[in-house]
């Protein structure tokens, strides 16, 4: 995503810079499938009998101590426990914990080591060889050079092991070994990692990155999954790190809190015989609604962007975390997974969490396993019997052992960097996306040598086009507004209007449409400002990122006192460039208040070299140059292959009148990204105030290479040729004006441009279409005046170059 800002270089060529917005994910694991695909857990609850309805779950805030809000404290043994000390109590529940996903997501390389095969345990990358051994030795044998790492700490285990060694400055970094549990081989870690939409292939050796690149060091951001009460301990002058931990593993005290004064109290009732009167313990399950339960599951099983880093169980999720939803890649457009997202953001999306009575905790115990294995039907019995008891009917294939259930069928696996994964967002399989959009579908998941084609016939037949004609139309906007073609925006205002569009869809288009200059979005802003999903109400803020309308600006300010921090601190970000001495004081107030959460929320992942990245775009919205400077050279200094922390630096040197070390920034960002649209544009701009017109063309027309519906390109295109070379020129305005029907200067200029080249009826059409969207544009009512011959046209028509 980028947020656009406007600028004009000169008479001749006027588009806008653009700088890079927060990147697409920011959970920054070493690889995209760090995060261990395991079932959900949270301790204490009873079981739930297979095939009842769930029980009901009071709203509100949990009975017991810790209160939600009040941050868990961080690593102590004054007030942690350890899940040692769970085991006299609650035996049972430790045991079924303790060999779970949760319990066993990082463990010593000791322990694990005995249950893996060692005959071949080698993988060959280029010209090196890495060997492991169950001494806990990885060897890498180079060159004629051997080097050997010690590996500490296994994480993983059920799709696969990845292995942690110590580095220097207190990093922990995966190994490029693995080993496949399911298929019982070693495997290159790295390759199986490589980004989908990265432009180069895997096996290209000169693109691929080194295992001791930054990308794969576990102490980014990882940990908070793979271990119990974390103190990062990242030293920004130094960038190295002193990470502690309670214990490896997900223990009982992430999900219920500190445990030594529940200790201390249970003791001391129990020698009086009777009760505590308070547990001093968050219990959790059906003491926390349904949303409680969700968001405690997803601090880990989402794909998020944190604020804080206190989060506690019973917490509002979005009170800590933003959430990634459909604007990136790692979706296909249709909203199946394509890369590791973590299920959160498709589970959101299902008839079960859109019905707000059912939570991760019923269809996974307490100990994180499926409560329906053995008959995995029954999950879904309580609100859809009627399909249930019909499977063969519903299904359209015939019972008996080997018959689809439900989950093959609505939660088909799907697998990224050999993890496999359930697809949660419950929705029944459209063989007609995997034509548009590429996604999978469940039907050929099992009908591996038939068609989608085949398969889309076969379900429309049994169950008509109507499910179908509303993916593909939903995909296609999606699809279209990441390309930013607005060719559909009535389309995507109406969406965002309907009741029935569930909040992931709704926050997917607000976020996407911060790159839309249409005059048309403000009023479905402020309806979506209105909703009740702190999601949508902070992606409608985003929306109207790049906008200085007074009335638009008023309307976002009471959101700087919204209830949820989310809100608040999009709302500060948007309004980065409000002068707060204009406001009333209550106003001020709030919007101090909400810029210093945001700035906070920047320095939760100070390691992180994006979060400098929105830290530096803030100063640039603030006209904060040198500092904005100094923020964009710290976060190259942590990432230097990022091409958009190079073009954001090149926009802070540009606007400090540093025009050659502008250039030789943008440079460096197309030598990292060559079909980076924002860049070529903002090149193109300088060299044109350098009077260097050729290398301006050249990289105008690179921009809309890589974007084909690129207006501003293609405006500007127009404008450089419109003179001397209308055939060329012609055709380029004609696009500018379509692609960006509610810019008036792009049919100002196609109009006044056809005048000039005796295309008087070609002009009067454009004018008397434009005339009736932008009634008040003075340039496209004198210039209709003028050619139609009426009364009160008075001077000759401005060139758009001036």
């Amino acid at each position: 995503m980028s947020i656009q800002i406007e600028h004009l270089i000169g008479r001749t060529v006027a588009f806008r810079m653009q700088h890079g917005g927060r990147r697409d994910a920011v959970r920054f694991c070493a690889i995209a499938s760090m995060v261990v695909n395991c079932l959900l857990w949270l301790g204490g609850l009873l079981p739930l009998a297979c095939g009842t309805p769930p029980p009901e779950k009071k709203g509100g805030a949990p009975k017991t101590s810790p209160t939600p809000g009040k941050p868990l404290p961080q690593n102590s043994s004054d007030l942690y426990a350890g899940s040692a000390s769970c085991k006299p109590c609650h035996k049972t529940f430790h045991g079924l914990w303790e060999t779970s996903r949760h319990g066993t997501t990082m463990q010593r390389f000791v322990d694990v080591a005995p249950l893996l095969p060692w005959a071949d345990a080698q993988v060959t990358v280029g010209n090196a060889t890495y060997e492991m051994n169950s001494n806990g030795i990885m060897l890498e044998k180079k060159a004629g050079r051997e080097s050997k790492y010690t590996v500490l700490y296994a994480i993983g285990g059920k799709n696969v092991y990845y292995f942690l060694t110590p580095m220097a400055k207190g990093r922990l970094q995966v190994l490029p070994i693995g080993f496949d549990v399911r298929k019982k081989e070693w495997f290159d870690v790295v390759e199986s990692g490589v980004r989908h939409f990265e432009p180069s292939a895997a096996s290209d050796a000169a693109s691929r990155l080194h295992w001791q690149d930054a990308a794969y060091t576990f102490n980014t951001s990882c940990y908070h999954c793979h271990v119990s009460q974390l103190n990062k301990n990242y030293n920004r002058k130094t960038n190295s790190y002193r990470t502690e931990w309670k214990e490896p593993g997900i223990n009982c005290e992430t999900c219920h809190g500190p445990s030594a004064r529940h200790i201390e109290v249970c003791e001391a009732a129990a020698k009086k015989n009777e009760a505590p009167k308070d547990l001093e313990i968050i219990r959790g399950g059906s003491d926390f609604s349904h949303q409680q339960n969700n968001d405690a599951c997803a601090v880990c099983h989402a794909r998020l962007i944190p604020l804080t880093d206190t989060f506690s169980p019973g917490d509002n999720f979005f009170d800590h975390f933003d959430l990634v939803v459909l604007e990136t890649p790692d979706f296909y457009p249709d909203g199946r997974e394509l890369g590791e997202t973590y299920s959160y953001t498709t589970f959101l999306r299902s008839g079960c969490a859109i019905s707000g009575q059912l939570d991760c905790t019923y269809c996974h115990t307490s100990s994180g396993r499926f409560r329906f294995k053995d008959n995995p039907n029954k999950s879904c019995a309580p609100c859809h019997d009627r399909y249930v008891n019909n499977l063969a009917a519903h299904s359209h294939h015939p019972a008996g052992a080997k018959s689809p259930g439900c989950i093959h069928c609505h939660m088909p696996i799907t697998e990224f960097a050999r993890m496999k994964r359930s697809d949660h967002s419950m929705k029944p399989p459209v063989p007609a996306a995997t034509l548009a959009f590429g996604s999978p579908n469940a039907c050929n998941l099992c009908h591996l040598d038939k068609t989608a084609a085949w398969a889309d016939k076969q379900v429309t037949r049994w169950h008509g086009d109507v499910r179908k004609k509303a993916v593909l139309h939903i995909g296609n906007l999606i699809a279209e507004a990441r390309a930013q073609n607005w060719v559909h925006l009535k389309e995507i205002l109406t969406l965002l209007e309907r009741p029935d569009t569930d909040e992931i869809t709704k926050a997917t288009l607000f976020r996407l449409l911060s790159l839309c200059t249409s005059e048309d979005v403000e009023p479905y802003i402020l309806k979506g400002l209105q909703s009740s999903s702190p999601l949508v109400r902070a992606s409608a803020i985003l929306a109207s990122r790049g906008s200085s309308r007074p009335q638009l600006i008023k309307a976002l300010l009471p959101f700087t006192r919204d209830k949820r921090r989310l809100v608040r601190v999009r709302a500060a970000q948007v309004l980065a460039t409000v002068d707060t001495n204009a406001l009333q004081s209550a106003d001020r107030k709030a919007l101090e208040g909400a810029t210093e959460e945001y700035l906070k929320s920047l320095m939760v992942q100070e390691d992180n070299a994006f979060a400098y990245q929105d830290l530096g775009n803030f100063y640039l919205d603030r006209q904060q140059f040198s500092d904005a400077i100094n923020t964009f050279e710290h976060a190259i200094a942590l990432r230097p292959d990022v091409a958009q922390l190079w073009n954001n630096l090149a926009l802070a040197q540009y606007a400090t009148r540093n025009a050659s070390a502008a250039k030789e920034s943008f440079e460096r960002a197309l030598s990292l990204a060559p079909e980076m649209e924002a860049t070529h544009l903002n090149l193109a701009m300088l060299m044109a105030e350098q009077k260097d017109m050729a290398g301006a063309r050249q990289h105008f027309t690179a921009a809309l290479k890589a974007n084909p519906h690129s207006a501003q390109a293609a405006y500007n295109l127009c404008i450089l040729d419109a003179v001397q070379r209308w055939a060329v020129a012609r055709p380029l305005c004609a696009r500018a004006a379509a692609n960006a029907p509610d810019n008036p200067d792009y049919s100002y200029a196609y109009a006044f441009y056809l005048q000039q080249h005796g295309e008087s009826d070609s002009a009067r059409q454009v004018l008397s279409t434009a005339m009736v969207r932008f009634p008040s544009h003075r340039g496209i009512s004198g210039l209709y005046a003028r050619l139609t011959g009426e009364q009160g046209a008075t001077g000759g028509p401005v060139s758009p170059a001036q």
